[in-house]
């Protein structure tokens, strides 16, 4: 056989691409095209040709066996490209593509002679000016990665370099090739023209001065033609003006832009033009864009750092390494947008995946490029025109940073930057610039990617220069009173040796040196030109894609900011709530979020609003890990509510809501109210002792009782007023412990917010004295989203109701509310107790359940809300409860709609709640329904849980079938899993089951003999034949133990399905059929032998494996004892009819070896032959054992194929490769 060269570099227990298989397998065939001639170049052809021309595969097979001679064999490589271009029939697009997805996809792995036969089959593509040559191009183009000094990258640098200069004139009319080979070699210039070591520093100055003398001409002479690639050409062009060959043209871009072309206007009309996507894209490699989209689609929040370190490790690693951020930042911003599903669900989203880029870098220089990459295309931003998704994460970076306190320096800078970027980027257009950049701010709050811009210009967290900044920038936008700033060591910005954040440095916020003067065009300190300010944007969307159909967070809420109060009128006729934000600490479930978004207010500008924004931080998420793996420094912080205990850490990995209701001013609603009122609030507002605070509280709930006058203003300013004199009581934990005794729970609730409900509960259902009480707590409820369980909390603690009537207080407090659906409102107030306090939660859920078990039980969404909360402990206290009888979860019916919707939850989700529905007891006959909606790869948690579940069952007719009504899949292990276990234990009623399904006519044989056998009145009928029957063949091949195919009954089953089933059904199964078809020869034999029927079930298996057990093995003494054999022909004789022996290790019978391996043209041989020929010892009775097994097989194969009836070898016209050889041990 041809030795084949090798390609790829590969382990010896890694397996070939099928790429490369197909590859080596043409090559072979085209070797033995050529071996079999002499060595003449017209013969070689006229071969090639002549098969080539056969058909399509072979000319497809000519084709890759000449591309991979070319590859692997340098001295046969010009006559294999001749022979290539000879034989082909598509311009070498196969070719083509195969070396494109060599490029793509094992690059790195290529040996080091293909890799350089690669690009001679470039440069050779490039001389012949083969039609697709610029899709290779394209593709050595992302080979050539930004930020790599290896001696490889250099080489292909150099190598490609080389070939396009050489042959410049068959690629330079190729318009869309000269715009993508500027910009890759823009950007590799600016690599190359970094501070290096000294080893490095004069091969980079030669390479680059090569570079330069190619791409400037390159770039004059086509100037027009690169306007395409965009407002990036320019971002580049400024990073290299600095050098003196860059200078000239950097100067006419500035003042004579119409001498590099007539149709340039200027540095405008470049900041204007949208980038291209393909030169985007080319700065990455096929395996970078891979990653980054995966990690930003399926990544989820609090798992993302490993993926990072990882990231790291594999491309980030070294000092050059860093200015690969800038173009991933760009790819990010322009080419990734994720739809709004995305967005609203728990992956990482871009805002987070850029902070990290800017934060762990550790050049000034380079996190100044990536801030401008961020938000270059805010700089000619047009809401009609552009796509909201280039702005989105830019306006998302500095919000949510800038509510984090580790990170808020991160985000002033970055408002830092954009101030100073605006007036100093291009001083000619800086009214322009700082126009541009509000509208920015404005479509992202028209558009919803945030509600407001009073955490993006929150004052207080900076000081007065940046005040004084932000109102020059941003003018109208700014609130006009700014908070007092805060104390100078909260607003100084935090020194970067002090702010680690997951073990990296961060870098200063901001380096005046980007920002370039149209005026001057001297070289800054950090080396970056100053002689014109450059901008970035993302390429220009459909004119459908701004208009409806795109990402545009129409209904997605992506912040909690609430807009700036207005400032408070002398004597308002109904004060306006603060709505209340939320601050996310790490992360959002999707059904949290959808609950939680709800709008509740109307007139008079009330409404509070609720935070969808999905946040996390590096150093958060660093301690979480840390914290979880017993390792040093896993802190807790940041979140309201404690983090119970360390072991639990992946608690912290889901969402932990903070609300901060903003602050309100209550001097003008107090003065509003009449005196004796005013007082009362005053007091307690004054007290600081809890008694006297509830008796005050107390007097206030009386006054309102006994106002005649009570109207929904009156209400309002009351609840405003309590909400921000009890705000403290309202953060604060209430829930002292699932140990607390009934004394502490007590003491939970003698606070004065309780003072309220204490008393509403004190008066009957009827009595109209609730009714204000009730509008209080609605109002109250509008303002702090926490009153709602501070009421089924204390409804749960309170013994002085009674427990039939309890719940009634909060089913009114809810028809009270504007919304007055209980479901709603229930899960509301479930939603954010599960986040503030899971504890908490588990603890109300019996009570709950009990009184609302019609809104609760079964329900998806709640159960969802429940299980992605609680953790181990609280599992543990809710399995307690139901096994106690306290708590009951489910219903029997409509089970399967929540067990359907689970399949799409996070595995620990669901894992909880099997637990929690095997506590409850639930019978298994309501989770069959299940069982054909489940994909075993895509469900493991269903799959295993209901497998353990019918574990537990004893076989019936019901569950049988219903397993068998899955979809038959060799893959699938629940079918023979659950099939073998019961075979295991109930061997006998498993086998009378599946001999009724089999022969039932719902099975799709003939009627069954034994008719209501096994189960016959049971509801469940019996899946297709076919069906059926292939599940047993499965079975078949997975398992080693055929006891239940050998059993009587299914030998049974078996052969009625050989007598009455198709022909065409019988050759499917052939290999199945084969365990019967013997017995059924025998009884047309006339019964002379015994056959596997007359065996017990377990003794037959054994047999039809030749085991010594089955009497296969011994001499049995007498001439009779061992085990009989039939000859091809159908007779009879025996094969172990020894003279003498006994038991297993005696003599063998005499035809014990030979006579059973013999092949089938000895059937015509007497049956005195086998028994005159022995001699065969023990051991050759158990291989004799075995071959009578398989020739026995093979023989009813034969007989199947020919509809059922017994033939004779000889005369049935079947061939040794017609046979079916499957291994039935």
């Amino acid at each position: 056989m041809t030795t084949i060269p090798g390609l790829i570099q590969q382990d010896a227990i890694e397996v070939v691409p099928d790429a490369v298989k197909l590859l080596q397998s043409a090559y072979n065939e085209v070797k033995q095209l050529l071996n079999s001639i002499e060595d003449s170049e017209s013969a070689m052809n006229d071969v090639l040709l002549k098969h080539s021309l056969t058909s399509h595969n072979a000319c497809n097979a000519v084709q890759l066996g000449l591309l991979y001679s070319s590859l692997c064999e340098p001295a046969f490589a010009a006559k294999a490209f001749k022979f290539l271009l000879l034989t082909t029939k598509d311009n070498l697009n196969l070719a083509v593509t195969e070396i494109s997805r060599l490029l793509g996809e094992y690059w790195a792995k290529l040996l080091d002679t293909p890799r350089r036969q690669l690009l001679w089959l470039f440069h050779e593509l490039v001389k012949s000016n083969t039609i697709n040559a610029e899709h290779v191009l394209h593709h050595l183009l992302r080979r050539m990665t930004g930020g790599d000094l290896s001696p490889l990258n250099l080489w292909l640098v150099e190598t490609v370099l080389d070939i396009l200069s050489q042959h410049r004139h068959n690629w330079l009319d190729k318009k869309a090739v000269v715009p993508v080979v500027v910009y890759s070699y823009l950007r590799i210039i600016a690599d190359h023209a970094a501070p290096v070591s000294h080893g490095l520093q004069g091969a980079l100055e030669r390479l680059r001065k090569r570079e330069i003398d190619f791409v400037l001409p390159l770039l004059r002479d086509n100037f027009t033609d690169c306007l395409s690639i965009g407002r990036d050409l320019l971002r580049l062009l400024q990073d290299l003006a600095k050098l003196p060959e860059f200078e000239r043209l950097w100067s006419e871009i500035l003042h004579s832009p119409t001498s590099l072309s007539p149709k340039f206007t200027g540095v405008s009309q470049l900041l204007a033009q949208p980038p291209s996507p393909v030169c985007i894209t080319s700065r990455l490699t096929h395996d970078m864009e891979q990653r980054i989209k995966w990690y930003l689609k399926f990544v989820h929040m609090g798992s993302h750092k490993r993926y990072l370190d990882w990231l790291t490790r594999k491309y980030l690693n070294t000092p050059e390494s860093q200015s690969l951020r800038v173009d991933w930042i760009r790819f990010v911003v322009t080419q990734v947008h994720p739809s709004n599903e995305t967005i609203a669900s728990e992956v990482v989203q871009r805002w987070a995946f850029i902070s990290w880029l800017i934060l762990s870098c550790t050049s000034p220089t380079v996190v100044c490029n990536m801030k401008l990459a961020l938000y270059y295309d805010w700089l000619m931003f047009d809401p009609a025109q552009h796509n909201l998704m280039n702005i989105e994460p830019g306006v998302l970076v500095i919000q949510n940073n800038l509510a984090r306190s580790h990170q808020q320096h991160l985000a002033i800078g970055m408002l830092d930057f954009l101030c100073r970027l605006a007036d100093n980027y291009y001083p000619a257009l800086a009214g322009d610039l700082r126009r541009r950049l509000r509208l920015c701010l404005l479509s992202a709050v028209e558009r919803k990617v945030v509600h407001s811009l009073a955490h993006i210009f929150d004052l207080a967290k900076m000081d007065k220069q940046m005040h004084g900044l932000l109102r020059h920038t941003f003018a109208d936008l700014v609130p006009a009173q700014a908070p007092q700033a805060a104390a100078a060591a909260s607003a100084r910005l935090p020194d970067p040796a002090s702010a680690v954040v997951g073990g990296l440095q961060p870098t200063p916020i901001y380096d005046s040196a980007i920002i370039v003067s149209a005026a001057s065009s001297g070289v800054s300190s950090s080396g970056v030109s100053s002689s014109g300010g450059i901008a970035r944007q993302t390429s220009t969307p459909p004119a459908s894609s701004t208009s409806g159909g795109g990402h545009h967070h129409e209904s997605l809420s992506r912040s909690a900011t609430p807009p700036p109060k207005p400032p408070t009128p002398p004597a308002p006729p109904a004060p306006s709530a603060a709505p209340a934000s939320v601050q996310p600490d790490v992360s959002m479930e999707p059904s949290a979020a959808a609950a939680a978004a709800t709008f509740v207010g109307s007139g008079g500008g009330r409404g509070r609003r609720r935070s969808e924004s999905a946040e996390f931080s590096d150093a958060e998420m660093s301690d979480a890990e840390n914290g979880a793996g017993g390792g040093a420094g896993g802190t807790v912080g940041g979140a309201s509510g404690a983090f119970f205990d360390l072991r639990r850490d992946f608690q912290r990995l889901k969402l932990r809501c903070h609300y901060q209701v903003d602050r309100v001013d209550i001097e003008s609603y107090l003065q509003q109210l009449d005196p004796v009122m005013r007082d009362r609030l005053m007091q307690l507002r004054d007290e600081s002792d809890t008694e006297a605070q509830c008796e005050i509280m107390y007097q206030v709930v009386q006054g309102i009782i006994e106002e005649e006058d009570i109207d929904l203003d009156f209400s309002r300013r009351i609840a405003t007023c309590l909400c921000e004199i009890c705000h403290s009581q309202l953060e604060d934990p209430i829930f002292p412990g699932e140990s607390a005794d009934a004394s502490s729970l007590e003491d939970s609730v003698s606070t004065p917010i309780f003072v309220i409900c204490r008393t509403l509960c004190q008066y009957s259902e009827d009595d109209p004295k609730r009714q204000p009480l009730y509008l209080l707590l609605s109002e109250m409820a509008a303002r702090h989203p926490r009153i709602g369980y501070y009421l089924l909390y204390f409804l749960k603690v309170d013994r002085a109701q009674s427990q039939d009537d309890k719940f009634v207080a909060y089913k009114e407090f809810c028809k009270s509310q504007e919304n007055p659906d209980l479901r709603t409102c229930l899960f509301k107030d479930l939603n954010l107790l599960a986040q503030d306090d899971p504890r908490l939660l588990a603890y109300l859920l019996p009570d709950v359940f009990r009184n609302f078990a019609s809104q609760c039980q079964n329900n998806p969404h709640l159960m969802r809300i429940i299980v992605s909360s609680i953790d181990c402990s609280q599992l543990q206290t809710m399995v307690a409860d139901i096994m106690q009888g306290h708590l009951e979860l489910f219903r029997k019916d409509n089970l399967v709609t929540l067990l359907r919707d689970s399949l799409s939850w996070e595995s620990v989700e669901q894992l909880f709640l099997w637990q929690l529905l095997n506590a409850q007891d639930l019978p298994t006959e309501r989770f069959l329904p299940l069982l054909p909606h489940l994909d075993s790869g895509r469900h493991a948690e269903a799959t295993t849980n209901l497998l353990l579940m019918l574990k537990l069952e004893q076989p019936s007719f019901d569950l049988v079938c219903a397993v068998l009504w899955r979809e038959p899949q060799l893959t699938d292990p629940l079918c023979p899993s659950i099939l073998h276990f019961w075979s295991e234990q109930k061997l006998d009623r498993l086998a009378e089951i599946l001999n009724n399904c089999l022969m039932s006519p719902g099975g799709g044989t003939a009627a069954s003999a034994h008719g209501g056998r096994g189960g016959g009145s049971s509801r469940q009928s019996p899946p297709p034949l076919e069906q059926s029957l292939r599940h047993l063949d499965i079975m078949r091949q997975r398992l080693r133990n055929l006891s239940l195919l050998q059993h009587e009954l299914m030998q049974e089953a078996l052969r009625e399905v050989v007598r009455a089933a198709p022909a065409e059904l019988r050759y499917t199964f052939i290999d199945l059929l084969a365990l019967a078809a013997d017995d059924l020869d025998d009884e047309q034999a006339g019964g002379r032998t015994r056959s596997l029927r007359a065996v017990p079930s377990r003794k037959a298996a054994a047999a039809a494996r030749g085991h010594p057990s089955s009497g296969a093995s011994s001499g049995g003494g007498s001439g009779g004892g061992g085990p009989q054999k039939r000859s091809s022909s159908g007779a009879t004789r025996s094969s172990g009819g020894g003279s003498s022996g006994s038991g297993a290790s005696g003599s063998g019978g005499a035809g014990g070896g030979r006579g059973d391996n013999s092949s089938t043209s000895s059937s015509s041989s007497s049956d005195d032959d086998g028994a005159a020929s022995g001699g065969g010892s023990g051991a050759g009775g158990s291989s004799g054992g075995a071959g009578i097994a398989n020739r026995r097989r093979q023989r009813a194969k034969k007989r199947l194929r020919h509809g059922g009836t017994s033939v004779n070898s000889s005369d049935s016209g079947l061939s040794n490769s017609d046979i079916f050889t499957t291994d039935y041990q």
